[in-house]
């Protein structure tokens, strides 16, 4: 078994949690057959990327695992890689999809609408911007961007007071 790689509970909010019956299926598939793909770990500081739910289910049965790193510049990076593992795996609902697609908006912009990466533009709106960027890598408009980016908001404020909120919108 490998070491466990060290938790972000930032990293790990930044994915809707699997619903009740996705969970339990994971860790029938788990005890069934162990964990067949690697855990994913940013290299550079040993965080986990990717398996959260395979990690927490393999430390509780005693399940082996393996891990691959992947080398990161920044945890800007990181985040960007998360999404976009995220995306390209095409397992989440239509619910599920727009919190994700929500939440990288709401990362991908700093308050005032710049853009935290130096490879996107410095402003949030009009042509070349995070929203329309986001919007070509989702193949969605920039205001279905935007009201996710909203939905997003919400659920977290939501989730201060009422932690089973993302739960109930996915």
């Amino acid at each position: 078994m490998s070491r466990a790689p060290i938790v972000d509970p930032e990293f790990k909010a930044l994915l809707p949690a699997l619903t009740p019956d996705q969970r339990e299926g994971l860790e029938r598939a788990i005890l069934a057959d162990g964990i067949l793909t690697p855990l994913v770990v940013w290299e550079e500081a040993g965080v986990l990327l990717d398996g959260h739910n395979r990690l927490e289910i393999a430390e509780r049965e005693g399940v082996p695992f393996a891990t691959r790193a992947v080398k990161l510049a920044s945890r800007e990076a990181a985040i960007e890689w998360i999404f976009a593992n995220q995306r390209d795996r095409r397992n989440l609902t239509p619910d599920q999809l727009a919190l994700v697609m929500g939440r990288h908006f709401n990362k991908a912009k700093k308050p005032g609408g710049k853009a935290w990466r130096s490879d996107l533009p410095q402003k949030d709106a009009g042509e070349g911007s995070t929203r329309d960027r986001l919007a070509t890598v989702y193949g969605v408009s920039t205001a279905t961007i935007e009201r996710n980016g909203k939905l997003a908001s919400a659920v977290e404020t939501h989730k201060a007071v009422a932690p089973e909120i993302e739960q109930k919108v996915i």
